[in-house]
């Protein structure tokens, strides 16, 4: 799983590379950084998977019963595992909570290191080269110290275009969304949609430039790791739910093990798996809604929690359930399986 993160994620950078955005050197340091957010994803749903199909297994086979026979009941198999548990709950915690946003904080400094100007620094002279994150075209003779020498600077904007001449051209400020190139001993040439056209000469001029952040890549995933809100509070919020859903996963994990012996493993495992999305889904939608009017609703992401355990645990306790899903039939499975998948897709989207 976590290969395919870094791969999934590795092919957004690299669309954003490819589109000027982004120097290619850094994208393993950004990738490296930002692990701690994907081992605080992973984990949870690592232990609730390993746990659910051991003890579904054991069930099925059962073996547990065997256990049962020694006198061991299922408290003090539980109790068995604190130590472990315990140390995965304070992973969790440390990972999503302390180093998480620390680490992301990081990674996007150093995206905003790169900067315009050092994009351009990269250009090659006596080409046409295309204006990092934006339509625009450059061509220059040379680069120094002191900037561009004998740039023609060419910028579309719908039907019209504009084009500058000049002597050299300097970059003011390195900020990635608003910047001014400027321009010396030139002239700047428009022609507009209506057919018309000027031309003007000038020893100074100063032109702004807008780049274009957007690219084609969508991030996997982006739901869970690029949540990023103004508030502080709802950010720090959706981290400490991390932490409880991993406890309410161990917690669903045993309660929901037992199953009948003929129970196949899909019937084991889709279900398993369809809780667990169902559960970040609820997650991040009613994260999604969150106002600063209640607060109080927004603790820890409490309410969804709540509901949860109370559905799971209602769900232990009814034999209608417990045979419903012991005789669930590959059909049933299927449609499982589409509502994972689209579930799945809304999440990682």
């Amino acid at each position: 799983m976590v290969g395919i993160l870094f791969i999934s994620r590795s092919v957004g950078y690299f669309e954003k590379s490819v589109a000027g955005q982004l120097d290619p050197n850094i994208i393993l340091n950004i990738l490296m950084l930002r692990l701690p957010d994907f081992l605080s994803f992973l984990i949870p749903f690592s232990i609730f998977i390993s746990l659910y199909l051991n003890f579904s297994n054991q069930y099925s086979s059962n073996e547990i019963y065997a256990i049962f026979n020694t006198g061991t009941s299922r408290l003090s198999i539980v109790s068995s595992l604190n130590k472990q548990l315990i140390l995965i709950l304070i992973s969790v915690l440390i990972l999503s909570v302390f180093i998480g946003p620390a680490t992301k904080q990081m990674s996007e400094e150093i995206q905003e290191f790169t900067s315009f100007e050092k994009k351009l620094l990269q250009l090659h002279p006596k080409i046409l080269n295309s204006v990092p994150g934006s339509a625009g075209k450059i061509y220059f003779d040379s680069m120094n110290q002191d900037g561009f020498t004998d740039v023609v600077f060419i910028e579309p904007n719908g039907s019209d275009i504009s084009i500058i001449q000049s002597k050299k051209m300097e970059v003011l400020g390195n900020e990635a969304d608003n910047l001014e190139l400027k321009f010396y001993s030139g002239l700047m040439s428009s022609t507009l949609k209506s057919g018309d056209s000027f031309e003007i000469t000038f020893n100074e001029f100063i032109h702004p430039i807008n780049q274009d952040n957007n690219t084609s890549s969508v991030f996997s995933f982006r739901k869970v790791f690029d949540f990023d809100q103004s508030d502080n509070f709802i950010n720090i919020q959706w981290r400490i739910s991390l932490v409880i859903m991993t406890l309410s996963l161990i917690y669903f994990a045993f309660i929901l093990a037992p199953f009948s012996p003929r129970a196949s493993v899909s019937a084991q495992f889709v279900p398993g798996l369809l809780i667990y999305i169902l559960y970040l889904a609820s997650l991040i939608f009613y994260r999604d809604t969150f106002s600063d009017d209640s607060k109080v609703l927004y603790y820890g992401l409490w309410p969804v929690h709540f509901t949860y355990i109370l559905l799971i645990t209602i769900y232990s306790k009814s034999n209608y359930f417990q045979s419903l899903i012991a005789q669930t039939s590959k059909r049933q499975i299927f449609l499982m399986a589409i509502i994972l998948a689209l579930m799945t897709y809304w999440i990682a989207g």
